[in-house]
């Protein structure tokens, strides 16, 4: 489907206001709406929670529905707002939801859509959504989008379109929409310097996508076995996580957890930052690859460069905050962020390559087995 096409379609049907979080099946959609249209709102959400919330508020300021994108992961996220703001028992508010396909069956995909592919079509039957795949042709597509705005107006009920890999045409307005800091550090390096410095015992969780893709190669690239190190765990989904389940493991280990976390991650799930501050982990140390943009959705911007983490860290009770962007700067604030006292936070801004060939992790219970192997051999609080 040509995506300019695609929009005047919703357009035509009076969808103009669109918030979400990206996925890579909607990555060129996403790419439209960043550009700017003047007869569309779009704000960048970030969290899918969030984005149904944004668009409850805009129908009861305007009578109008708008649209929440999601990769099908977020789904499971606006479980709650859909059955207690949206549903026709409660506010009973129209939200049109364009839901990106992943894990489909019969689809090679990473292990963590595959359930949530399996089961997204019952799921929306569980919640009485009412949901169509969108087809490619132009005219079929159109009558979908007319059925879903009769059914909202006269239901006053959410609906979704589901859009499968590949749906899209490659869009790319006035050049590659993307984010990304001008940073002379790329991820690589960044990651090779944690690992170079941080010692035996310590333990890492690195964030969902490209940053634990990126783990893995260097750890590779470094003569360490990324499936057996047993040194990490991979956080393969859940966004937003990994400092949650990196605070858990120092609750009962020793020694250093450091977090490999990304800018929307963090955006995601920033209660964590008041738990890890709360409870004060002395052996946890938080760093957070700045990349401003979902890297592994196709680099669409994300809001952190509004964002100051160090203020929020501070805000939050950790100890001790810093930020890197240089290769001057990285070696000795890694050293200073690992020597004080937890919990600590450094921010590392990188810039984000476009295209990067990075091995895919598939073998969650290898790393968790390898995990457990690992951390009893040094278990247990002081």
């Amino acid at each position: 489907m040509d995506v300019p096409v695609f929009m005047e379609l919703l357009k035509k049907h009076e969808f103009v206001f669109f918030t979400g979080v990206p996925d890579t099946n909607l990555t060129y959609m996403i790419n439209y709406l960043n550009n700017g249209d003047e007869g569309i709102t779009h704000v960048r959400a970030s969290n899918e929670c969030e984005a149904v919330a944004i668009c409850a508020g805009y129908h009861l300021a305007s009578k109008r529905t708008g649209i929440v994108y999601m990769q099908n992961s977020g789904l499971g996220k606006t479980v709650n707002p859909l059955t207690s703001l949206t549903d026709p028992q409660v506010y009973s508010i129209p939200v049109l939801l364009i839901i990106g396909w992943r894990g489909e069956p019969g689809y090679v995909d990473d292990p963590q859509h595959i359930k949530i592919g399996r089961i997204m079509e019952k799921l929306l039957d569980d919640l009485e959504i009412p949901h169509e795949i969108l087809p490619d042709n132009e005219k079929a597509c159109d009558k979908i989008i007319e059925r879903a705005k009769l059914y909202m107006d006269s239901k006053q009920a959410p609906f979704a379109l589901i859009i499968k890999r590949n749906y899209f045409q490659e869009y790319y307005p006035r050049g590659k929409v993307s984010g990304g800091w001008e940073s002379e550090l790329v991820g690589e390096d960044a990651i090779g310097a944690v690992l170079d410095l941080i010692d035996d015992k310590d333990v890492i969780v690195s964030n969902t996508g490209r940053i634990s893709r990126r783990l893995a190669s260097v750890m590779k690239a470094k003569g360490m076995n990324p499936e057996t190190n047993g040194r990490v765990i991979y956080n393969l989904g859940s966004l937003g996580c990994a400092s949650a389940i990196a605070f858990g493991i120092s609750l009962r280990y020793k020694h250093r957890v450091v977090v490999l976390d990304g800018d929307g991650a963090v955006l995601m799930q920033m209660g964590n930052l008041t738990t890890i501050g709360a409870y004060q982990p002395e052996n946890f140390y938080h760093i957070v690859i700045d990349n401003a943009c979902y890297a592994s959705t196709g680099t669409n911007p994300a809001n952190s460069v509004a964002v100051d983490f160090l203020k929020l860290a501070e805000a939050t009770k950790y100890n001790w905050t810093g930020l890197v962007d240089t290769y001057n700067q990285l070696e000795s604030q890694l050293k200073t962020f690992l020597s004080d006292k937890g919990p600590n936070l450094l921010v590392i801004r990188i810039s984000e390559p476009l295209s990067r060939n990075l091995p895919r992790l598939i073998n969650p219970l290898t790393y968790k087995d390898a995990f457990f192997k690992f951390i009893h051999e040094f278990h247990g609080k002081k």
